[in-house]
């Protein structure tokens, strides 16, 4: 039986950015019928459809931790989930759009001229042996998520809690990069993102800690969506 969804997105008085959509393609709050409620409610609140940035290579790190492949390998089955992605949710896109499709792949993210400078950033900013707070920031937010996915996983029978450091270490490598590639989004659009979870991070914090001001780190403004079932 199929589930329909009615989406509601954060209620902010500017809508003169407009907003974006930053897909994970193994999210079901990001697929199918809620995939369909959030591009409803985007054409309802901005009255034209937004760009979306498909995160699917992002994902190769979570296919190493989880299935114990190489790089290259994981790689090629995240890019191709991403491709499943967007084939099977053609008819949605097609009706969201009514032409072009403003859709950008990861890769083209990190081909951007100042991607691998802000990962170096972030990277150094993580290591950083005089302050911590930013260390100490990533690892509660990675280890939140190795919780709930390790969880997830040994109710499948796929892992055990002896992995956990292998999926937190693989968490922290996926945040340097999203990282990276979302202070990337945000110089080019500054529009808010439309986001189904926790936010927790504020938008300027990375920035504000930065030395260097040669790159902006600053994330996109996150403005949350819910659903509720009809």
């Amino acid at each position: 039986m199929s589930r329909n969804y009615v989406a509601h997105i954060q209620t902010t008085g500017d809508i003169s950015r407009g907003c974006q959509l930053i897909i994970c393609p193994g999210s079901h709050d990001q697929s199918g019928s809620k995939l369909t409620a959030t591009v409803t409610a985007i054409l309802k609140r901005y009255k034209k459809p937004c760009p979306i940035i498909l995160a699917d290579e992002l994902d190769r790190h979570n296919f190493m931790a989880l299935k114990g492949i190489n790089e290259s390998q994981a790689q090629k089955e995240a890019v191709l989930r991403g491709a499943q992605w967007l084939e099977q949710h053609k008819d949605i896109l097609d009706s969201f759009y009514q032409g072009e499709y403003a859709i950008t792949r990861w890769d083209q993210i990190k081909n951007h001229r100042t991607f691998k400078q802000r990962l170096s950033v972030f990277t150094e900013m993580y290591y950083d042996l005089d302050d911590a707070s930013v260390q100490n920031k990533i690892n509660e937010i990675c280890n939140k998520h190795v919780d709930v996915v390790c969880l997830r996983e040994a109710r499948r029978g796929t892992v055990d809690r002896t992995q956990h450091n292998t999926i937190f270490q693989a968490s922290v490598s996926y945040m340097l990069e999203e990282l990276a590639g979302l202070s990337t989004v945000r110089e080019q659009n500054d529009a808010p993102e439309i986001y189904p979870g926790e936010c927790f991070l504020d938008p300027h914090y990375f920035h504000t800690l930065c030395n260097t001001k040669e790159v902006s780190l600053r994330l996109p403004e996150v403005l949350k969506v819910t659903f509720v079932r009809t």
